[in-house]
């Protein structure tokens, strides 16, 4: 089943909200079908298809989702994976960003992309929350 994914800015991606328990997301997008802890064990994550989920350790509460092509994300209306220059879109909103070993984080918007600016192929997007 193919889901919407709408971002609201250091909310969430709706119908994911930051904040939201592991039962919450669960009754939302089902079960998960890989789940691991990072290096640090700070965080847990649970991947669906191209959607990965980061839960805070030891809330665990979503602070992180990560997108990859096959998902529908969308922000401001624009499917952000159909954008032609997802980049020149998002300055629009952010004219600051900030680039780190080949992600470009929007600080304004929460969001971090990669694949994009560099021509790779490995195209990702990461709505994070504020702090995280």
């Amino acid at each position: 089943m193919q889901i919407d994914f709408f971002i609201e800015p250091y909310i969430g991606v709706k119908p994911i909200l930051f904040g939201m328990v592991q039962t919450q997301v669960k009754s939302i997008l089902g079960d998960y079908e890989i789940a691991n802890f990072d290096s640090l064990s700070q965080t847990y994550e649970e991947i669906r298809g191209g959607c990965a989920i980061r839960y805070s350790i030891p809330d665990w509460t979503v602070v992180e989702l990560s997108f990859l092509p096959e998902e529908h994300l969308f922000f401001n209306n624009k499917n952000l994976f159909q954008e032609k220059d997802l980049i020149t879109f998002l300055l629009k909103f952010d004219s600051n960003p900030i680039d780190y070993l080949g992600f470009l984080t929007f600080f304004d918007l929460g969001i971090t992309v990669t694949g994009y600016h560099d021509d790779e192929d490995q195209k990702a997007i990461t709505v994070f929350k504020k702090g995280s």
